[in-house]
């Protein structure tokens, strides 16, 4: 009798979290024309990895599919592939950018996995857990949920997920599950291809220290929940931005700094006395070797790599030759209303740009050559160690890239994100579209090479392969080989 009652209020809450607004095609056929309008005369990378008639074909597919009445998921759905098939690292359907009705209905709610997992080699390894069923600790491979292989969940996911260009490593990075933050994507795509079936997960695992298999039933959870749960159980999880920065001496000849993100106007401390005080620690402790750990760390502020260049310049630092292209002069009246952006003067560039070509447009100041950061007599002249990741696409994909190129950082780590052919980016428009209410972001700025590059990340100079073992054991597999490497360079 107790255990009807318990499923019959799992299925209440079930019924009353799915019920979701229904929007008319016709309606969808409106939003769908202001999106095509916005992003053919504002995204300046729109055809960097397609192709006009592939292009085309991604904008009738999303018409297609917008051709009957939606439910709101489904609409943001539909939204999500056509911006991840433009392959742009900075273009998706923004969760922290959408408007609180939709956050409520799609992302707020009691349908996701009540543990954090990694993700190697497609394999996903619990590495927190806060369900009732203890055997789901660290330790364990999840093999297939409600009966979908693991590998095909991913690869479905991925097809939502932004990246630049063929940078498939970043989209299986960005499917890991950390409970960093407010919103990640796994959270919020997993639900809406595979929602909880009945109020519960059938989960199909392998204790892979104990090579036993088993099943499990978990109840579903939202992110407060796991949050709450987990703090309980593994104590305070940092989730503020400030909690992402650190800087450690790891013993008499390593110091360590931890920079988790760039998004320096969300932060309380003060983020450039924080690094000074770093580097005159190291300065006089007379400290040979740095590294430097962005692996979790997406971008943000450009601003942090101008301020970072300025401790580390033992010599001026050369940045790559680019040229700058924006898609249009002055945005259309007709998209102004649905239009948002933190500058009022992103919207009218006359008089500040140049025709480029092929109906692009570039800043007047810009003439594509390359340009120096200056040498700074009092930075720091110690060994620099950067651990990279694939998720690092934007201003760390950059820092990345400048460092490498002028031979001041030894890479260590995986493939990065971004793209050598150039990312878009800079300063952002948040198109909101008036019946749906999905709001995605449309980058104002292209960055283009002169110089063909290859359609991928930037590859570290010593690649460090995840290892199983080593996350079933807690072992940092990159930071342990820095310190090996530090060893060997003394």
């Amino acid at each position: 009798m107790r255990n009807s009652i318990l499923f019959s209020v799992i299925t209440f809450f079930a019924t009353q979290a799915i019920s979701q607004t229904i929007i008319p095609a016709a309606q969808l056929q409106e939003d769908f024309a202001i999106l095509k309008q916005a992003f053919t005369s504002l995204h300046p990378g729109l055809y960097r990895y397609n192709d006009s008639l592939q292009m085309e074909a991604h904008f009738n597919t999303l018409k297609k599919q917008l051709s009957r009445d939606l439910t709101r998921p489904e609409a943001y759905l539909a939204f999500s592939r056509f911006t991840a098939s433009i392959k742009c690292g900075h273009t998706y359907c923004n969760f922290w950018n959408q408007p609180a009705e939709i956050q409520q209905e799609l992302f707020q709610q009691e349908d996701k996995l009540p543990f954090t997992f990694r993700l190697i080699d497609r394999r996903m390894l619990v590495v927190k857990n806060c369900s009732m069923d203890e055997r789901l600790r660290q330790g364990v491979e999840i093999l297939a949920i409600d009966g979908v292989p693991v590998g095909e969940m991913l690869d479905s996911l991925s097809l939502l997920v932004k990246s630049d260009g063929s940078n498939d490593s970043k989209r299986y990075k960005d499917l890991e599950l950390s409970q960093t933050g407010i919103y990640e994507s796994f959270d919020v795509y997993q639900p809406l291809l595979f929602p909880p079936k009945n109020g519960r997960f059938e989960i199909a695992a392998v204790d892979l220290k104990a090579g036993e298999n088993f099943s499990a039933t978990v109840l579903p959870v939202n992110r407060a929940q796991r949050y709450e749960r987990m703090t309980k159980r593994f104590g305070e999880m940092g989730q503020t931005p400030d909690d992402l920065w650190e800087f450690k001496l790891l013993d008499d000849k390593t110091g360590y700094l931890h920079l988790g993100t760039f998004e320096t106007w969300t932060m309380k401390m003060d983020w450039k006395k924080f690094l000074a005080e770093s580097f005159k620690t190291l300065k006089d402790k007379q400290i040979p070797n740095l590294i430097i750990d962005i692996r979790e760390n997406e971008g943000g502020m450009d601003e942090v790599n101008a301020e970072l260049a300025k401790h580390l310049a033992t010599k001026p630092i050369a940045l790559p030759a680019s040229r700058s292209l924006l898609k249009f002069e002055k945005v259309p009246d007709p998209l102004r209303p649905y239009l948002g952006t933190w500058d009022e003067g992103f919207y009218d560039f006359s008089g500040q740009v140049r025709p480029a070509g092929n109906g692009y447009f570039t800043p007047k100041k810009d003439h594509g050559d390359s340009s120096t950061f200056p040498m700074n007599r009092k930075a720091y002249q110690g060994k620099i160690w950067l651990m990279v990741s694939p998720t690092n696409s934007s201003a760390t994909f950059f820092l990345a890239r400048v460092l490498r190129e002028n031979g001041m950082a030894t890479l260590v780590g995986q493939e990065t994100g971004g793209n050598l052919k150039g990312i878009n980016g800079g300063a952002i428009f948040f198109l909101t579209l008036p019946h749906s209410k999905v709001e995605m972001d449309i980058p104002i700025y292209a960055t283009f090479y002169d110089v063909e590059q290859p359609d991928s990340g930037l590859m570290p100079d010593v690649y460090v392969k995840p290892d199983v073992e080593d996350v079933l054991n807690g072992v940092d597999t990159e930071l342990e080989k820095v310190k090996s490497l530090i060893v060997e360079n003394q």
